[in-house]
């Protein structure tokens, strides 16, 4: 009876073998990362604006926004991947990469949660500080026993939709006009902060839409976000 070979690879075949996967590896995160960093400057080249590799360049999300922190994720905190930014009409308007990261074992940080939002900057907004987030049955909930939600009585369908909060509710109810509840209201899972003359304007990342940079998701976010801008601008 013919017997089975027992005899395992040499350890150089093995460690060939290990050094091609991990070359293989390198290789192809290096290949997304040149893409990726390709399209971003193909966008802004098509746009007439200026990219920030790394970094924000003069519009910044204010420290204090929440959307520096990833909801429901302990420990998770913001960082900028790229920044493409310029202006149209007066105002300031920067298609922001951002990602999360969030504390490993051993204190390593490790990265994820990566998508695009609009950090809008205009004169004359003067806005009262608010933030709008589509709602959940957990905010539905809090409102019942008197959690904060600044609804609209002539808008049930986006007082439905949304829940809204602020410091100074009356100012918040005057820069959300009649113009700009219908923007939103078409938008249902849109998600908005501001303050002073300064906005965020971005959707909340669905996982399998997090590993490239996406033109199109990007040049929505541009024209919705200069749209937004002018309808803060004309709520007085």
């Amino acid at each position: 009876m013919e017997q089975v070979s027992t005899e395992v690879l040499p350890m150089w075949v093995r460690w060939c073998i290990v050094v091609a996967v991990f070359g293989g590896v390198l290789g192809i995160w290096g290949l997304c990362s040149h893409l990726y960093v390709r399209r971003m400057k193909e966008f802004a080249r098509r746009f007439g604006l200026q990219l920030h590799d790394g970094r924000c360049g003069d519009v910044r999300i204010p420290a204090h926004f929440s959307v520096t922190e990833y909801p429901g994720i302990t420990g998770a905190d913001g960082h900028v991947r790229a920044s493409i930014e310029g202006e149209r009409d007066g105002i300031a308007i920067a298609i922001i990469e951002y990602y999360y990261a969030t504390e490993g074992a051993q204190g390593m940080r490790t990265v994820g949660y990566r998508f695009p939002l609009a950090c809008v900057t205009a004169p004359g907004l003067e806005l009262a500080r608010f933030h709008l987030e589509p709602e959940r049955l957990r905010h539905k909930l809090s409102s019942a026993f008197g959690g904060e939600d600044i609804d609209f009585a002539d808008a049930p369908r986006f007082s439905r939709l949304f829940r809204l909060r602020g410091d100074h509710a009356p100012g918040v109810r005057d820069i959300f006009s009649k113009e700009t509840r219908s923007f939103f209201e078409e938008r249902p899972g849109a998600l908005c902060e501001g303050e002073g003359d300064t906005f965020v304007y971005y959707r909340r990342p669905r996982m399998w839409r997090l590993s490239r940079f996406r033109p199109k998701t990007a040049e929505r976010l541009l024209e919705e976000g200069i749209r937004l801008a002018k309808l803060f601008q004309n709520h007085g």
